[in-house]
């Protein structure tokens, strides 16, 4: 069977095809980013969600139909709420404070108290199985202070 003048055509651009397409699967796969037989762990490289560069933003419900969000200025140790008003379409201010001395505290209003913990964990430890957890003070009633 001759060949013709379409079939040559046609066979001169498949073949043309194909060489560009070989070279183009050879740059992707050439370049760094390129497809990999392994799956990269995400873990290895952490993104920032809600913010960045020391400043992170989360939603924040403050009752059934009030909304708001949360701005934590890591860096500055500094924790802002914001209230968003519906009618007025607005963010307001609500609150703002430093959180920079909270965190030096060991041990404040918390029930059971770490020395506690230590000592339950201590008696566990030698084999006290019958360790009774340490009982909240009784609160006292309301106005029993005057």
């Amino acid at each position: 069977m001759p060949r013709t003048g379409a079939n040559r055509a046609l066979l001169t651009a498949l073949w043309v095809n194909a060489a560009l397409s070989a070279v183009l699967i050879v740059v992707l796969c050439s370049r760094g980013g390129g497809p990999t037989l392994v799956a990269p762990a995400l873990g290895q490289s952490p993104t920032n969600i809600g913010g960045g560069a020391g400043i992170y933003i989360m939603p924040a419900q403050f009752t059934a139909t009030k909304w708001g969000c949360y701005l934590v200025d890591v860096d500055r140790q500094t924790l802002a709420a914001y209230e968003y008003d519906l009618g007025d379409s607005q963010l307001t201010l609500k609150a703002a404070r430093s959180f920079k001395y909270d965190l030096l505290l060991g041990n404040y209003d918390t029930f059971p108290s770490p020395d506690d913990i230590r000592k339950l964990v201590e008696g566990q430890a030698q084999g006290g199985r019958d360790s009774v957890a340490p009982q909240p003070a009784p609160t006292p009633a309301p106005g029993a202070n005057k």
